[in-house]
Protein backbone atom coordinates (compact mmCIF):
# COMPACT_ATOMS: atom_id res chain seq x y z
CA UNK A 1 0.00 0.00 0.00
CA UNK A 2 2.93 2.64 0.82
CA UNK A 3 4.37 2.00 -2.31
CA UNK A 4 1.67 2.49 -4.73
CA UNK A 5 0.68 5.27 -2.64
CA UNK A 6 4.14 7.01 -3.17
CA UNK A 7 3.57 6.07 -6.97
CA UNK A 8 0.53 7.26 -7.30
CA UNK A 9 1.95 10.67 -5.71
CA UNK A 10 4.81 10.66 -7.91
CA UNK A 11 2.55 10.33 -11.21
CA UNK A 12 0.23 13.13 -9.66
CA UNK A 13 3.18 15.63 -9.46
CA UNK A 14 4.43 14.96 -13.14
CA UNK A 15 0.81 15.30 -14.39
CA UNK A 16 0.77 18.41 -12.62
CA UNK A 17 4.35 19.55 -13.99
CA UNK A 18 3.03 18.74 -17.11
CA UNK A 19 -0.02 20.35 -17.10
CA UNK A 20 1.84 23.87 -16.06
CA UNK A 21 4.32 23.37 -18.97
CA UNK A 22 1.94 23.08 -21.35
CA UNK A 23 -0.69 25.96 -19.82
CA UNK A 24 2.73 28.84 -19.64
CA UNK A 25 3.43 27.53 -23.34
CA UNK A 26 -0.15 28.58 -24.31
CA UNK A 27 0.13 32.22 -22.21
CA UNK A 28 3.33 32.96 -23.68
CA UNK A 29 2.66 36.43 -26.01
CA UNK A 30 4.98 36.26 -29.46
CA UNK A 31 5.07 35.37 -32.99
CA UNK A 32 5.40 32.49 -34.27
CA UNK A 33 8.53 30.92 -35.39
CA UNK A 34 8.09 31.35 -39.10
CA UNK A 35 4.61 31.41 -40.93
CA UNK A 36 3.05 34.89 -41.99
CA UNK A 37 3.89 38.12 -40.60
CA UNK A 38 1.94 39.60 -37.82
CA UNK A 39 0.25 42.67 -38.92
CA UNK A 40 -2.47 43.09 -36.49
CA UNK A 41 -2.28 45.71 -34.05
CA UNK A 42 -2.36 45.40 -30.43
CA UNK A 43 -6.28 46.00 -28.76
CA UNK A 44 -7.31 47.94 -25.58
CA UNK A 45 -9.05 44.71 -22.93
CA UNK A 46 -11.97 47.31 -22.52
CA UNK A 47 -12.95 44.93 -19.54
CA UNK A 48 -9.74 44.96 -18.07
CA UNK A 49 -8.84 49.15 -18.44
CA UNK A 50 -10.44 51.90 -17.19
CA UNK A 51 -13.51 52.77 -18.53
CA UNK A 52 -13.89 54.74 -21.98
CA UNK A 53 -15.98 57.66 -22.22
CA UNK A 54 -16.84 58.17 -19.04
CA UNK A 55 -18.95 61.04 -16.75
CA UNK A 56 -18.38 63.12 -13.65
CA UNK A 57 -14.62 61.95 -14.61
CA UNK A 58 -12.69 62.36 -10.65
CA UNK A 59 -9.65 59.85 -11.20
CA UNK A 60 -6.05 60.86 -11.43
CA UNK A 61 -4.65 57.71 -13.23
CA UNK A 62 -5.89 55.70 -16.27
CA UNK A 63 -5.16 52.41 -16.76
CA UNK A 64 -5.01 50.46 -20.47
CA UNK A 65 -4.30 47.09 -20.23
CA UNK A 66 -3.45 45.47 -23.96
CA UNK A 67 -3.66 41.95 -25.07
CA UNK A 68 -0.33 41.56 -25.95
CA UNK A 69 2.91 42.84 -25.02
CA UNK A 70 3.28 46.36 -26.05
CA UNK A 71 6.38 49.27 -25.93
CA UNK A 72 6.43 52.98 -25.70
CA UNK A 73 7.27 55.12 -28.61
CA UNK A 74 7.60 58.93 -28.72
CA UNK A 75 5.26 60.03 -26.27
CA UNK A 76 6.06 63.60 -25.60
CA UNK A 77 4.93 64.11 -29.54
CA UNK A 78 2.66 61.23 -30.13
CA UNK A 79 0.29 61.79 -26.79
CA UNK A 80 -2.00 64.67 -27.27
CA UNK A 81 -4.58 65.84 -24.10
CA UNK A 82 -6.94 68.35 -25.45
CA UNK A 83 -8.03 70.58 -23.81
CA UNK A 84 -4.50 71.19 -22.70
CA UNK A 85 -3.34 70.34 -19.09
CA UNK A 86 -1.27 72.49 -16.93
CA UNK A 87 1.33 70.01 -16.85
CA UNK A 88 2.27 66.83 -19.07
CA UNK A 89 0.71 63.85 -17.52
CA UNK A 90 3.41 60.82 -16.61
CA UNK A 91 3.21 57.58 -19.04
CA UNK A 92 4.66 55.03 -18.09
CA UNK A 93 4.82 50.99 -19.06
CA UNK A 94 3.84 47.94 -16.70
CA UNK A 95 4.11 44.82 -18.45
CA UNK A 96 0.98 44.53 -21.23
CA UNK A 97 -0.70 47.81 -19.38
CA UNK A 98 -0.14 51.83 -20.31
CA UNK A 99 -0.39 53.99 -16.96
CA UNK A 100 -1.38 57.30 -17.64
CA UNK A 101 -1.05 59.62 -14.08
CA UNK A 102 -1.99 63.24 -14.05
CA UNK A 103 0.41 65.58 -11.61
CA UNK A 104 -0.94 66.09 -8.29
CA UNK A 105 -1.97 69.62 -8.42
CA UNK A 106 -3.25 69.25 -12.15
CA UNK A 107 -7.01 70.49 -11.62
CA UNK A 108 -9.50 69.64 -14.79
CA UNK A 109 -12.01 71.69 -15.71
CA UNK A 110 -15.21 71.60 -14.77
CA UNK A 111 -18.41 70.26 -17.47
CA UNK A 112 -16.01 70.10 -19.80
CA UNK A 113 -14.65 66.58 -22.03
CA UNK A 114 -11.57 65.73 -22.65
CA UNK A 115 -10.02 63.26 -25.08
CA UNK A 116 -6.36 61.56 -25.13
CA UNK A 117 -4.90 60.93 -28.45
CA UNK A 118 -2.28 58.75 -27.89
CA UNK A 119 -1.20 58.43 -31.98
CA UNK A 120 1.17 55.63 -33.23
CA UNK A 121 2.60 55.96 -29.02
CA UNK A 122 1.23 52.57 -27.83
CA UNK A 123 3.44 49.45 -30.22
CA UNK A 124 3.76 46.18 -30.74
CA UNK A 125 6.81 44.50 -28.98
CA UNK A 126 7.78 42.63 -31.83
CA UNK A 127 6.88 44.08 -35.16
CA UNK A 128 6.05 47.28 -34.63
CA UNK A 129 2.62 47.23 -35.11
CA UNK A 130 1.27 50.71 -34.02
CA UNK A 131 -2.34 50.28 -31.71
CA UNK A 132 -5.19 52.21 -34.11
CA UNK A 133 -7.50 54.86 -33.22
CA UNK A 134 -6.28 54.78 -29.69
CA UNK A 135 -8.35 57.93 -27.87
CA UNK A 136 -9.41 57.84 -24.79
CA UNK A 137 -12.38 60.04 -23.39
CA UNK A 138 -13.69 61.30 -20.54
CA UNK A 139 -16.13 64.28 -19.24
CA UNK A 140 -16.06 65.68 -16.14
CA UNK A 141 -19.72 66.54 -16.37
CA UNK A 142 -23.08 65.11 -16.70
CA UNK A 143 -22.41 64.50 -20.75
CA UNK A 144 -19.75 63.67 -23.26
CA UNK A 145 -19.55 66.57 -26.37
CA UNK A 146 -19.60 64.88 -29.77
CA UNK A 147 -19.16 67.93 -32.03
CA UNK A 148 -15.99 68.45 -34.74
CA UNK A 149 -14.50 68.72 -37.63
CA UNK A 150 -11.62 67.83 -39.99
CA UNK A 151 -9.17 69.88 -42.13
CA UNK A 152 -5.35 69.59 -43.79
CA UNK A 153 -2.49 71.61 -43.40
CA UNK A 154 -0.54 72.48 -46.22
CA UNK A 155 2.51 74.63 -46.84
CA UNK A 156 1.37 77.92 -48.58
CA UNK A 157 5.05 77.93 -50.51
CA UNK A 158 5.28 74.11 -51.68
CA UNK A 159 1.91 73.17 -51.59
CA UNK A 160 3.32 70.18 -49.81
CA UNK A 161 1.06 69.10 -46.43
CA UNK A 162 2.80 69.32 -43.27
CA UNK A 163 3.08 67.12 -40.28
CA UNK A 164 3.62 67.50 -36.63
CA UNK A 165 1.87 71.32 -36.76
CA UNK A 166 -0.06 72.21 -33.59
CA UNK A 167 -3.65 73.21 -34.57
CA UNK A 168 -5.29 75.71 -31.76
CA UNK A 169 -8.93 76.64 -31.19
CA UNK A 170 -8.91 79.82 -29.01
CA UNK A 171 -12.29 81.20 -27.21
CA UNK A 172 -10.42 83.77 -26.81
CA UNK A 173 -11.16 86.00 -30.26
CA UNK A 174 -8.50 88.55 -29.83
CA UNK A 175 -5.40 88.76 -31.77
CA UNK A 176 -3.27 88.83 -28.91
CA UNK A 177 -4.29 85.34 -27.29
CA UNK A 178 -2.41 83.71 -29.95
CA UNK A 179 1.08 84.93 -28.47
CA UNK A 180 -0.11 85.11 -24.87
CA UNK A 181 -2.71 82.23 -24.47
CA UNK A 182 -2.76 78.28 -24.13
CA UNK A 183 -5.98 77.01 -26.55
CA UNK A 184 -8.70 75.84 -25.53
CA UNK A 185 -8.65 72.82 -27.47
CA UNK A 186 -5.95 71.76 -29.81
CA UNK A 187 -4.33 68.82 -32.27
CA UNK A 188 -1.80 67.70 -34.10
CA UNK A 189 -1.57 67.12 -37.78
CA UNK A 190 -0.29 63.65 -39.29
CA UNK A 191 2.05 62.53 -42.17
CA UNK A 192 -0.67 63.78 -44.65
CA UNK A 193 -1.27 67.22 -43.18
CA UNK A 194 -4.46 65.80 -41.77
CA UNK A 195 -6.16 67.13 -38.52
CA UNK A 196 -9.32 66.55 -36.76
CA UNK A 197 -11.11 67.73 -33.93
CA UNK A 198 -13.40 65.36 -31.91
CA UNK A 199 -15.49 65.92 -28.71
CA UNK A 200 -15.72 69.43 -29.11
CA UNK A 201 -18.43 71.89 -27.20
CA UNK A 202 -20.16 74.08 -29.22
CA UNK A 203 -19.09 77.90 -29.80
CA UNK A 204 -17.34 80.17 -31.60
CA UNK A 205 -13.17 79.47 -31.36
CA UNK A 206 -10.58 81.13 -33.56
CA UNK A 207 -8.43 79.09 -35.36
CA UNK A 208 -5.00 79.29 -35.55
CA UNK A 209 -2.02 76.24 -36.97
CA UNK A 210 1.68 77.25 -35.52
CA UNK A 211 4.70 75.26 -36.35
CA UNK A 212 4.98 74.95 -32.58
CA UNK A 213 9.07 73.95 -32.47
CA UNK A 214 9.62 74.93 -28.47
CA UNK A 215 5.67 73.02 -28.00
CA UNK A 216 4.50 75.88 -25.71
CA UNK A 217 1.15 75.81 -27.88
CA UNK A 218 1.77 79.52 -28.51
CA UNK A 219 2.80 81.56 -31.64
CA UNK A 220 6.25 82.49 -31.17
CA UNK A 221 6.33 85.24 -33.34
CA UNK A 222 8.43 85.57 -36.39
CA UNK A 223 10.34 82.43 -35.91
CA UNK A 224 7.50 80.46 -36.47
CA UNK A 225 5.10 79.79 -39.31
CA UNK A 226 1.54 79.99 -39.30
CA UNK A 227 -1.48 79.94 -40.99
CA UNK A 228 -5.11 80.93 -39.58
CA UNK A 229 -8.46 82.35 -40.86
CA UNK A 230 -9.34 85.38 -41.30
CA UNK A 231 -12.87 84.75 -39.56
CA UNK A 232 -13.89 83.39 -36.27
CA UNK A 233 -15.52 79.45 -36.98
CA UNK A 234 -18.70 78.68 -34.94
CA UNK A 235 -18.71 74.98 -33.69
CA UNK A 236 -22.15 72.95 -34.29
CA UNK A 237 -23.96 70.66 -35.96
CA UNK A 238 -24.07 72.77 -38.98
CA UNK A 239 -20.38 73.07 -39.18
CA UNK A 240 -19.26 72.04 -43.28
CA UNK A 241 -15.29 70.60 -43.33
CA UNK A 242 -13.19 70.21 -43.94
CA UNK A 243 -11.23 73.41 -42.66
CA UNK A 244 -7.84 73.67 -45.28
CA UNK A 245 -5.41 76.00 -43.98
CA UNK A 246 -1.55 76.98 -45.28
CA UNK A 247 1.50 77.72 -43.34
CA UNK A 248 3.50 80.62 -44.11
CA UNK A 249 6.18 82.71 -42.38
CA UNK A 250 4.67 85.96 -41.33
CA UNK A 251 6.64 89.01 -42.34
CA UNK A 252 8.39 90.72 -39.77
CA UNK A 253 7.04 94.11 -39.18
CA UNK A 254 10.36 96.53 -39.86
CA UNK A 255 12.26 98.44 -37.16
CA UNK A 256 15.35 99.15 -35.86
CA UNK A 257 17.32 96.51 -33.87
CA UNK A 258 20.18 97.96 -33.14
CA UNK A 259 22.42 101.09 -32.89
CA UNK A 260 25.81 102.26 -32.32
CA UNK A 261 26.23 105.63 -32.14
CA UNK A 262 28.86 106.33 -29.27
CA UNK A 263 32.14 106.85 -30.84
CA UNK A 264 32.84 110.05 -33.19
CA UNK A 265 32.71 109.18 -37.03
CA UNK A 266 30.82 106.16 -36.79
CA UNK A 267 27.16 105.40 -36.73
CA UNK A 268 26.04 101.64 -37.74
CA UNK A 269 22.35 100.89 -37.47
CA UNK A 270 20.71 97.04 -37.86
CA UNK A 271 17.45 96.52 -39.03
CA UNK A 272 15.49 93.52 -38.28
CA UNK A 273 14.75 92.73 -42.21
CA UNK A 274 15.70 94.41 -45.37
CA UNK A 275 15.73 98.38 -45.09
CA UNK A 276 15.76 98.64 -49.15
CA UNK A 277 12.03 100.58 -48.94
CA UNK A 278 12.80 102.56 -45.97
CA UNK A 279 13.87 106.10 -46.25
CA UNK A 280 16.81 107.38 -44.37
CA UNK A 281 17.78 110.90 -44.04
CA UNK A 282 20.48 113.17 -42.33
CA UNK A 283 20.17 116.26 -41.03
CA UNK A 284 24.04 117.23 -40.33
CA UNK A 285 26.09 120.95 -40.69
CA UNK A 286 26.60 121.97 -44.58
CA UNK A 287 30.52 120.44 -45.13
CA UNK A 288 30.30 117.23 -43.72
CA UNK A 289 32.41 114.73 -45.01
CA UNK A 290 29.91 110.99 -45.85
CA UNK A 291 31.62 107.89 -46.63
CA UNK A 292 28.18 105.29 -46.26
CA UNK A 293 28.03 101.29 -46.15
CA UNK A 294 24.82 99.76 -47.61
CA UNK A 295 23.66 96.57 -46.85
CA UNK A 296 20.39 94.57 -47.33
CA UNK A 297 19.56 94.95 -42.99
CA UNK A 298 22.22 97.70 -42.30
CA UNK A 299 23.46 101.09 -42.50
CA UNK A 300 27.59 102.11 -41.61
CA UNK A 301 27.88 105.76 -41.83
CA UNK A 302 31.52 107.33 -41.43
CA UNK A 303 31.42 111.07 -41.11
CA UNK A 304 33.46 113.83 -40.32
CA UNK A 305 32.02 117.20 -38.77
CA UNK A 306 33.39 120.47 -39.45
CA UNK A 307 32.59 120.99 -36.18
CA UNK A 308 31.79 119.46 -32.92
CA UNK A 309 27.65 119.24 -32.68
CA UNK A 310 24.65 116.77 -32.50
CA UNK A 311 22.81 115.86 -35.98
CA UNK A 312 20.13 113.69 -36.39
CA UNK A 313 18.90 110.40 -39.03
CA UNK A 314 15.45 110.09 -40.01
CA UNK A 315 14.03 106.97 -40.74
CA UNK A 316 10.41 106.25 -42.37
CA UNK A 317 9.01 103.77 -43.94
CA UNK A 318 5.76 102.68 -45.60
CA UNK A 319 4.83 99.96 -43.04
CA UNK A 320 5.31 103.06 -40.21
CA UNK A 321 1.49 104.68 -39.78
CA UNK A 322 -0.31 105.83 -36.40
CA UNK A 323 -3.67 106.97 -35.68
CA UNK A 324 -3.90 110.56 -36.05
CA UNK A 325 -6.47 112.04 -32.95
CA UNK A 326 -7.02 115.26 -35.21
CA UNK A 327 -8.55 113.32 -38.46
CA UNK A 328 -8.89 110.03 -37.21
CA UNK A 329 -6.75 108.77 -40.09
CA UNK A 330 -3.79 107.12 -40.02
CA UNK A 331 -0.66 108.52 -41.30
CA UNK A 332 2.97 107.75 -41.76
CA UNK A 333 5.77 108.65 -39.12
CA UNK A 334 9.19 109.28 -39.10
CA UNK A 335 11.33 107.66 -36.27
CA UNK A 336 14.55 110.08 -35.32
CA UNK A 337 17.82 108.72 -34.06
CA UNK A 338 19.74 111.84 -32.77
CA UNK A 339 23.39 111.13 -32.43
CA UNK A 340 24.85 113.15 -29.38
CA UNK A 341 27.63 116.00 -29.82
CA UNK A 342 30.63 114.13 -29.34
CA UNK A 343 34.92 115.34 -29.32
CA UNK A 344 36.25 114.97 -33.05
CA UNK A 345 39.53 116.23 -31.00
CA UNK A 346 39.23 113.33 -28.40
CA UNK A 347 38.86 111.34 -31.30
CA UNK A 348 42.15 111.64 -33.24
CA UNK A 349 43.95 111.77 -29.93
CA UNK A 350 42.69 108.30 -28.23
CA UNK A 351 42.39 106.37 -31.86
CA UNK A 352 44.64 105.30 -35.01
CA UNK A 353 44.18 103.07 -38.09
CA UNK A 354 44.31 99.61 -37.79
CA UNK A 355 43.03 96.08 -38.93
CA UNK A 356 40.18 94.98 -38.25
CA UNK A 357 38.54 96.46 -35.41
CA UNK A 358 41.77 97.10 -33.92
CA UNK A 359 42.55 100.89 -32.90
CA UNK A 360 46.10 101.35 -32.47
CA UNK A 361 47.38 103.42 -29.59
CA UNK A 362 50.68 106.07 -30.00
CA UNK A 363 53.58 103.81 -29.72
CA UNK A 364 56.27 105.19 -27.62
CA UNK A 365 59.97 106.05 -28.93
CA UNK A 366 62.36 102.81 -29.37
CA UNK A 367 65.80 102.39 -29.04
CA UNK A 368 68.64 100.02 -29.23
CA UNK A 369 67.87 97.06 -32.18
CA UNK A 370 64.26 98.66 -32.04
CA UNK A 371 63.17 99.00 -35.86
CA UNK A 372 62.07 102.63 -35.39
CA UNK A 373 64.27 105.64 -33.96
CA UNK A 374 62.96 109.35 -32.84
CA UNK A 375 59.55 110.68 -31.89
CA UNK A 376 56.51 108.46 -31.82
CA UNK A 377 55.02 111.17 -34.04
CA UNK A 378 57.50 111.71 -36.45
CA UNK A 379 58.10 107.40 -36.64
CA UNK A 380 54.88 105.47 -35.90
CA UNK A 381 53.95 103.21 -38.39
CA UNK A 382 50.36 103.17 -38.89
CA UNK A 383 49.75 99.28 -38.93
CA UNK A 384 52.73 97.59 -37.04
CA UNK A 385 53.70 94.22 -37.43
CA UNK A 386 52.54 91.95 -35.92
CA UNK A 387 48.90 93.63 -35.81
CA UNK A 388 47.20 90.75 -37.84
CA UNK A 389 48.35 87.61 -39.58
CA UNK A 390 47.00 86.56 -42.91
CA UNK A 391 46.89 83.20 -44.17
CA UNK A 392 47.09 84.37 -48.42
CA UNK A 393 46.84 82.19 -51.17
CA UNK A 394 49.29 82.78 -53.62
CA UNK A 395 47.30 83.03 -56.75
CA UNK A 396 45.03 85.93 -55.31
CA UNK A 397 45.62 89.34 -53.88
CA UNK A 398 45.68 89.91 -49.85
CA UNK A 399 42.73 91.82 -48.39
CA UNK A 400 43.64 94.05 -45.61
CA UNK A 401 40.84 95.29 -43.78
CA UNK A 402 40.91 98.15 -41.77
CA UNK A 403 38.81 99.42 -38.84
CA UNK A 404 38.15 103.07 -40.78
CA UNK A 405 38.37 104.06 -44.38
CA UNK A 406 40.88 104.62 -46.22
CA UNK A 407 40.02 107.38 -48.72
CA UNK A 408 43.69 107.64 -50.48
CA UNK A 409 47.14 105.62 -50.10
CA UNK A 410 51.23 106.91 -50.79
CA UNK A 411 52.44 103.37 -51.40
CA UNK A 412 55.77 104.81 -51.54
CA UNK A 413 55.27 104.55 -47.41
CA UNK A 414 54.32 101.18 -47.53
CA UNK A 415 57.07 98.53 -46.86
CA UNK A 416 56.54 95.36 -47.72
CA UNK A 417 59.50 92.52 -47.16
CA UNK A 418 59.83 88.92 -47.99
CA UNK A 419 61.76 87.96 -45.07
CA UNK A 420 64.88 90.43 -44.73
CA UNK A 421 64.47 91.57 -48.36
CA UNK A 422 62.04 94.55 -49.51
CA UNK A 423 59.21 94.20 -52.57
CA UNK A 424 59.12 96.82 -54.14
CA UNK A 425 56.75 95.01 -57.59
CA UNK A 426 53.43 95.52 -55.31
CA UNK A 427 50.16 97.67 -56.37
CA UNK A 428 47.42 98.69 -53.78
CA UNK A 429 43.64 99.15 -54.72
CA UNK A 430 41.06 99.98 -52.40
CA UNK A 431 37.16 98.41 -52.78
CA UNK A 432 35.35 100.04 -54.27
CA UNK A 433 31.79 98.73 -51.63
CA UNK A 434 33.54 98.87 -48.60
CA UNK A 435 35.52 102.16 -47.47
CA UNK A 436 37.62 100.14 -45.19
CA UNK A 437 39.17 97.13 -47.90
CA UNK A 438 42.25 97.58 -49.49
CA UNK A 439 43.76 94.67 -51.92
CA UNK A 440 47.79 94.07 -51.89
CA UNK A 441 48.95 91.95 -54.75
CA UNK A 442 51.93 90.79 -55.47
CA UNK A 443 53.92 87.82 -57.17
CA UNK A 444 53.76 85.82 -53.88
CA UNK A 445 55.93 83.13 -53.54
CA UNK A 446 54.10 79.82 -52.25
CA UNK A 447 54.91 79.32 -48.51
CA UNK A 448 56.38 82.11 -47.81
CA UNK A 449 55.85 84.38 -45.10
CA UNK A 450 56.06 88.50 -45.49
CA UNK A 451 55.71 91.59 -43.85
CA UNK A 452 54.30 94.90 -43.78
CA UNK A 453 54.68 98.41 -42.13
CA UNK A 454 52.92 101.84 -43.32
CA UNK A 455 54.42 104.46 -41.64
CA UNK A 456 52.43 107.90 -41.05
CA UNK A 457 51.10 108.93 -44.18
CA UNK A 458 50.93 106.00 -45.83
Amino acid sequence: MEITSRISQVQNHRLSFLLFLALASCARQGAPAGGPKDTRPPEVDSLRSSPNRSTRFEKRKIELLFDEWVVLSDVATQIVVSPPLAKKPEVVLNGRKVVLTFEKNEVLRPNTTYTINFGNSVKDLHEGNPAKDLRYVFSTGDFIDSLGFKGQITDAFSGEPVENVAVLLHENLSDTAIRKERPYYFTRTDKTGQYSFENLRSGTFQIVAVEDADQNLKWSGENEKIAFLDQSVAVSDSLKGPIALRLFKDKPAFRLQNQQTGRYGFVRLVFNTSADSAQINFQWPSGTKVLQERAPDSLTVWYDLPSDTSWNILIAHPEWMKLDSASGLNMPYTDTVRIKKLSRSDFMEKHRLGFGDEAVAPVAPTSGKGRLQGPASAAKPVVRQPAKTIIQLHTQPAELPFNYPVIAVDTSKWQLMLDTVPISNFTVSMDSLTPGKVWLTTEWKQGKAYSLSLLPGG
